[in-house]
């Protein structure tokens, strides 16, 4: 081929393969699921779902008929999908879902969202799905599995239809061997295919006893400060229970810091901090009351002080990564903290309330603008480009608004606040990314989903255990795919490795990493290996290509079909 043929054809291909890729038509294909429910007369049975996939695709899920599925059974096949996209970085709009029930006038309820996750995870990896596993379960936050009622029948049921396997959540009460229990859909779906999820990691690359020098940085100023306050009281001679306190925690964070754990010597330090400045408003409220008042001014201050100091730098922000998200979150959590707890002093009555409400808002304040501080110390790069802002934005309000969806027609979720529009996309990601912490903590708080629904067997034994498992693998997931260390992901595994071998109370760990499960999902939004939200990609598609592109890549390809015609021509 001359030379003119190829700079011909390497330009027309320039130009086609900027919207040509994997989504070539391929033939439907229908996947069988065996899904169980349970019957008005309380017995077991097996419900034949046949799903049909079809590429291209716009993510269009048919029910026939229409009303097959009741609204909470779409949710439920909805968060499967959107679960399936992130644990595995493609997007699930890539096809079209034909959704065919059999022997059922209507399947209803959530019961069934594992089965939908584990069967979404292995059509997105392109494997085979097994007709005769099945799964039954609601998912928590981060793909946690809760429970569901009827498991004993649904097992019954799977044992005549001649089932090999069924997954769910843990219970007490079956003790068939066909029935594996799970505490995650990551579990459940290993369960099925015999294969881990994720791929094998360094581990130790990215878990180390070190886990992020720059909290020594801020370990330090939370240990100076606290010390001051303490050799100011000192030489005062004053003496308190806030003070002793103060002290005994002081020195639990040296001993973590000695070993390099900062992020646990940092969150003992802050507590040293909030005892030793409740000891020092104690000792001026004893002997000089306008001292006192003074000190709750300054405490004010500093509080709107650092609200206008995070709200301006992330504006100012110009590299916008899953890391600076993370810092911005933290800090946007740690200030409204911190006001909450000013106006919960204001209205306390008694002074160790008004004390203690005012020391943790000073103390809050300190910790946010620390998470802000910290984007100084991260060199700047993997930055997102503005232009790709409003479809992660986007994303991260589907993941949402499913999951509020999903959670409130199963009535666990009660007047959950709106999430903030500010104008700003990259300020309203980060509030997108705090209303999923907020929504984990109450999921949490709804007494009969944490006793009842998601954790039956808290107290047994290796629980913890699984959680924090699940959490690093996810963990260390997400930082491989993203190529950046998160910060809060990071120091959590730290503390919660650390706190799993303490004297904590396991509801109170378990919060945490529900929370944290739910939050490192929202980061797993930048990891789907296509940022497109309106289906396949084209030739010329405008939401990949720029509008100003097109005439030039149009007049492109044409002047190099215009060049092979013309050589061509010379040639005959």
């Amino acid at each position: 081929m001359k030379p003119i043929h190829m700079i011909a054809l390497l330009m027309c291909l320039a130009s086609a393969l900027t919207g040509v890729g994997e989504h070539v038509s391929k033939e439907p294909f229908t996947y069988k699921l065996s899904l169980l429910a349970v019957d008005n007369e309380r017995r077991g049975r097996i419900v034949d779902v046949y799903i049909t996939v079809s590429t291209p695709g716009r993510g269009v899920i048919t029910v026939i008929p229409s009303n097959a599925f009741s609204q909470d059974t779409l949710l439920s096949f909805k968060l499967a999908l959107i679960y399936a996209s992130l644990l595995t970085g493609k997007d699930y709009r890539r096809l079209d879902y034909t959704i065919s029930v059999q022997g059922l006038a209507q399947v209803e309820g959530t019961s069934a969202t594992l089965l939908f996750t584990v069967f979404a995870i292995s059509l997105l990896r392109n494997e085979s799905f097994d007709s005769l596993k099945s799964a039954t379960g609601i998912i928590g936050p981060g793909g946690i599995v809760g429970r569901v009622g009827g498991v004993a029948q649904k097992v019954e049921a799977a044992k005549s239809y001649g089932l090999e396997l069924v997954t769910g959540p843990f219970s007490s009460n079956i003790s068939d061997e066909i029935y594996q229990p799970v505490l995650t859909v990551f579990q459940a779906y290993e369960k099925f295919s015999q294969k881990s999820l994720f791929p094998e990691l360094n581990y130790e690359y990215l878990y180390a006893p070190s886990l992020s020098s720059y909290f020594k940085e801020v370990w330090m100023n939370f240990y100076n400060k606290t010390n001051q306050i303490i050799a100011s009281l000192n030489n005062s001679m004053w003496t308190d229970s806030f003070l002793e306190k103060s002290l005994n925690l002081l020195s639990l964070s040296t001993n973590y810091a000695e070993v390099k754990h900062y992020y646990t010597a940092s969150s003992i330090a802050f507590q040293a901090y909030y005892y030793g400045y409740s000891s020092l408003l104690n000792y001026s409220y004893h002997t000089s009351l306008p001292e006192f008042e003074n000190n709750i001014s300054a405490i004010r201050n500093k509080v709107r002080e650092a609200r206008l100091f995070i709200e301006r730098q992330s504006r100012l922000e110009t590299c916008y990564n899953p890391l600076i998200i993370d810092l911005y979150v933290n800090a946007l959590k740690r200030i409204e903290e911190s006001e909450e707890a000013v106006k919960a002093a204001d209205e306390s009555i008694e002074l160790i309330y008004k004390i203690g409400n005012y020391s943790y808002s000073i103390a809050r304040a300190e910790t946010s603008l620390a998470w802000v501080n910290a984007s100084n110390a991260y060199e700047r790069r993997n930055c997102i480009a503005v232009s790709l802002l409003n479809t992660y934005l986007t994303r991260m309000r589907e993941l949402l608004s499913t999951s509020i969806s999903y959670y409130t027609a199963m009535s666990y979720l009660y007047g959950f606040e709106p999430i903030p529009s500010t104008g700003n996309t990259f300020l309203d990601l980060i509030y997108s990314f705090k209303a999923l912490e907020k929504m984990a903590e109450q999921l949490y708080a709804n007494p009969a989903l944490i006793k009842n629904e998601i954790f039956p067997v808290l107290g047994g034994p290796g629980i913890k255990e699984f959680l924090l498992n699940s959490l690093k693998s996810l963990s260390i997931y997400v930082m491989n795919k993203l190529g950046l260390v998160i910060p809060s992901s990071i120091t959590m595994i730290e503390f919660l490795t650390d706190a799993s071998s303490m004297d904590y109370v396991t509801e109170s760990l378990i919060i945490q990493i529900m929370t944290l499960h739910a939050y490192i999902y929202g980061f797993l939004v930048f990891t789907l290996s296509e940022p497109v939200e309106h289906g396949p990609t084209y030739l010329f598609d405008p939401i990949i290509v720029p509008n100003s592109l097109i005439p030039f890549l149009v007049i492109l390809c044409t002047a190099g079909f215009s060049l092979v015609i013309l050589s061509l021509n010379r040639e005959g």
